[in-house]
């Protein structure tokens, strides 16, 4: 896993790790909801997927990609930077982001959490450049 730089009030690092993956958790979860579909709930928000959850696929055989809401991205996001700093809020982040910065915000988070999940499940979500 690897840092990357995104620049909002400052130049900061975000990271997807476990830990991001946790908070992230913490706050998007239903309430009763099991962590199996809560991971493809996250990822269908990255991805389209088909009624029975399975990524569409485009002609090269690629996951097709999917911008989430702003609740989720920005919960991304704010998971992400908290590595870097612990007392960060949802709302301090919220008031750091440019609408300008939406597309790159949504590139970073995927390469962020494809980098966490390249060895595991579920498979890597679309989009894959920073």
């Amino acid at each position: 896993m690897q840092d990357l730089e995104i620049h909002l009030d400052r130049l900061r690092k975000m990271r997807f790790n476990t830990n991001a993956l946790i908070l992230l958790e913490g706050e998007l979860r239903r309430p009763g909801q099991n962590h199996g579909p809560f991971i493809q709930q996250l990822v269908s928000e990255f991805r389209e997927t088909d009624p029975d959850g399975n990524p569409k696929l485009d002609a090269e055989g690629k996951p097709v990609p999917r911008f989430p809401n702003f609740v989720v991205l920005r919960a991304v996001l704010w998971a992400c930077l908290r590595r870097e700093d612990p007392r960060l809020t949802l709302e301090d982040v919220g008031e750091m982001v440019k609408p300008a910065q939406f597309g790159e915000i949504h590139e970073k988070c995927l390469f962020a959490m494809n980098d966490y999940f390249r060895e595991g499940s579920p498979s890597p979500l679309p989009g894959n450049s920073v």
